[in-house]
C-alpha cells in the first residue's frame, strides 16, 4: 500500500513550539498509485490540487514500499507497465508542479526497492531547481509521527530563514546544480576576460556611518565552471580559477534586473567588508586572541556577459551551519547553546551593531 500525506503547514504563531503546531495541521491521506499525487492539469483534479497551499511552509511526505511504473525507476521489479505510467504522466512535468509551488518533498524509505526511483526523482528535481528528495528511513510504524514532525520543523525553519531575506517574494532562477563541477578540471571550465574589483575600507570605526568602501579595478582572465556546485537560499555557488588559485564565485538567484547590477553587488560586498572591520575591532576590545580569519570578499564582472559575481577564496572541507538568522529553536536537539542565541553584539556610536 502506498500512503501519501499532504500537509499545508500552519505558520508558527503565538510563539507556539513547532511540535505543537504540527498537531493542528490539516492533512489529507490518500491511497493511490505512486505517481497519482503529482497530477496537476486543466483536465484532471486530485487531492494535491484541492489543498489551498495558502501558507509559505509546504510539505509533501511520501511513504512508499515499492517503486512506481517505468523501468528507469527500478531494478528487477515486476512491472505491469514497464514503459511508464499508463496515463502518460511524465515525471518532469509532475515534479515541476511541486517546485513551482515551493513544496518540500520528503520520502520515507521502507525498503531498498525504491532507491533507484528516488535517485531518478532527485535528478529531475536537481535539473529543475537544484533541490533533491529528502529521504528519511522509516524502520517501524512507531517512527512515523517523529519523522513527520521533524520534516515539518525543518521546513518551517527554512521558510522562516528565507522569508526574512531581502529577496523574499522575488522570482528566482532555476539552475541545475552539479556537485561534480567542484572538481577544478580546468579543461571543463569556460574562460573569460573580466573586471575584478577589490574592496577595501579606508577608515576607522567612527567613519563607517559616512564612508563607503573603495573598489580598485583590475583586468583579469578567469576560468569558471558552467554549472553551480551548490545552492543557498538566495545564491548559486560556482567554482573558479584565477591566477592558478581556487575561488568560489556566487551569483544571485533573483531574476530581477536590479539584482544583477554593480550597485546591488557592491552593497553585498560592503556588508561583508564592514562586518570584518567591526568583528576585528570587537576582538580587540575584548582582547580575544583567536586565530580567526575572515575571508576577503570582492566583486567581479564578466566582460562579454555583464554578469556580476562575488568572489572569495575557496576553503576546502565540509561545513555545517549550526545557527540560523530567523530566531527559531528546536527544543529536541541538544546543544550547549540555544539555536537562536548564537550571536552576540556590541553597539557602535549609537548607529551600528557588531554582530558575531
Amino acid at each position: 500500500m502506498i500512503l501519501h500525506v499532504l500537509l499545508d503547514l500552519v505558520e508558527n504563531v503565538n510563539n507556539c513550539s513547532q511540535k505543537n503546531v504540527t498537531m493542528s495541521i490539516k492533512s489529507k491521506i490518500c491511497n493511490f498509485t505512486p505517481l497519482m499525487f503529482f497530477i496537476n492539469s486543466p483536465h484532471k483534479s486530485h487531492e494535491v490540487n484541492k489543498l489551498m497551499w495558502s501558507n509559505m511552509s509546504r510539505v509533501l511526505f511520501h511513504i512508499g514500499d515499492a517503486p512506481c511504473h517505468g523501468q528507469q525507476f527500478h531494478i528487477d521489479s515486476q512491472d505491469s507497465y514497464p514503459s511508464g505510467d499508463p496515463r502518460g504522466l511524465k515525471i518532469t512535468d509532475l515534479l515541476r508542479n511541486l517546485t513551482e509551488k515551493n513544496i518540500s518533498y520528503f520520502f520515507a524509505e521502507i525498503n531498498k526497492s525504491t532507491v533507484k526511483m528516488i535517485d531518478e526523482f532527485s535528478k529531475v528535481l536537481n535539473s529543475l531547481d537544484g533541490s533533491k528528495v529528502k529521504v528519511v528511513n522509516l524502520n517501524s510504524a512507531e517512527d512515523l509521527s517523529e519523522l513527520v514532525s521533524s520534516s515539518i520543523s525543518s521546513t518551517i525553519s527554512d521558510t522562516k530563514s528565507h522569508s526574512m531575506h531581502c529577496l523574499t517574494g522575488k522570482s528566482m532562477k532555476k539552475i541545475s546544480v552539479d556537485p561534480s563541477s567542484l572538481s577544478w578540471k580546468i579543461e571543463k571550465m569556460k574562460h573569460y576576460r573580466a573586471s575584478l574589483y577589490r574592496a577595501k575600507f579606508n577608515g576607522n570605526i567612527e567613519d563607517i556611518k559616512d564612508k563607503s568602501i573603495e573598489l580598485s579595478e583590475a583586468k583579469v582572465g578567469i576560468s569558471l565552471a558552467d554549472k553551480p556546485f551548490a545552492k543557498g537560499a538566495i545564491r548559486y555557488a560556482y567554482a573558479g580559477m584565477l591566477n592558478g588559485q581556487k575561488f568560489v564565485l556566487k551569483k544571485t538567484a533573483s531574476l530581477d534586473p536590479e539584482h544583477n547590477t554593480m550597485k546591488f553587488y557592491t552593497e553585498m560586498v560592503e556588508t561583508q567588508v564592514i562586518a570584518k572591520v567591526l568583528a576585528n575591532k570587537y576582538f580587540d576590545i575584548l582582547q580575544i586572541n583567536k586565530n580567526i580569519k575572515f575571508i576577503d570578499v570582492n566583486l567581479i564582472c564578466i566582460d562579454n556577459t555583464g554578469e556580476y559575481y562575488t568572489i572569495e577564496e575557496f576553503i576546502p572541507g565540509k561545513f555545517v551551519k549550526w545557527m540560523n538568522n530567523a530566531g527559531s529553536l528546536n527544543e529536541d536537539i541538544y546543544s550547549c547553546a540555544l539555536d537562536n542565541n548564537l550571536n552576540t553584539y556590541i553597539r557602535m556610536n549609537e548607529n551600528s551593531f557588531c554582530k558575531i
